[in-house]
């Protein structure tokens, strides 16, 4: 099964692009998986000194599969412990291929 709920395959667009499906299962486990792992990834490798990132929730995202790699957007809303506990949404982009997760960016996002 497939984070954004459908079984078929992805299929290219006119313009030779992979199309984004958006996640229709935000709850999935397989989602909060990705989410947890950014989180936590965001935390060891790009937070600054005190910032740690507990997560809460996925709340929307989308994903698309490129060959053996399958790209993720997400937002999360996670809990900052480091900073006085805020709860913030944050934009987490990342990847999965060979059962392996990789973090490529992490933005807060301004409410």
């Amino acid at each position: 099964m497939s984070c954004c709920g459908s079984s078929s395959s992805c299929s290219v667009g006119s313009s030779g692009r992979v199309p984004w499906k958006p996640i229709l299962k935000p709850r999935d486990s397989k989602v909060v998986g990705f989410g947890k792992f950014a989180a936590s990834e965001y935390s060891k490798t790009m937070a600054s000194n005190n910032e740690y990132l507990d997560f809460k929730s996925v709340t929307q995202g989308a994903t698309r599969q490129v060959g053996s790699r399958l790209y993720v957007w997400i937002e999360i809303r996670a809990r900052d412990l480091g900073h006085g506990g805020s709860t913030d949404r944050w934009r987490m982009d990342l990847y999965e291929e060979g059962g392996e997760k990789y973090l490529t960016s992490a933005t807060k996002i301004n409410n």
